[in-house]
């Protein structure tokens, strides 16, 4: 089940565009601010956290994934 869900994550976050993959970067794994992540990106906050809305609603929905393998 671990390696599956490792395999969901990478895949979905392979299919995000560019900006989705560097928001997640820089919030997630260099612990930025939003504000300090939209200056690095050059856009502003909103759009920042705009990026990172999309990302969790996605990061949901793998999250679910391992329960339902296998159920119909």
């Amino acid at each position: 089940l671990a390696d599956e869900r490792k395999r969901a994550v990478h895949s979905a976050i392979a299919k995000l565009s560019e900006d989705k993959r560097v928001v997640i970067h820089l919030i997630y794994f260099e612990e930025m601010t939003y504000d300090e992540a939209a200056k690095v990106m050059k856009k502003n906050r909103k759009q920042v956290c705009m990026e990172r809305k999309f990302t969790m609603h996605l990061w949901t929905e793998i999250r679910r994934q391992p329960r339902n393998i296998g159920r119909r």
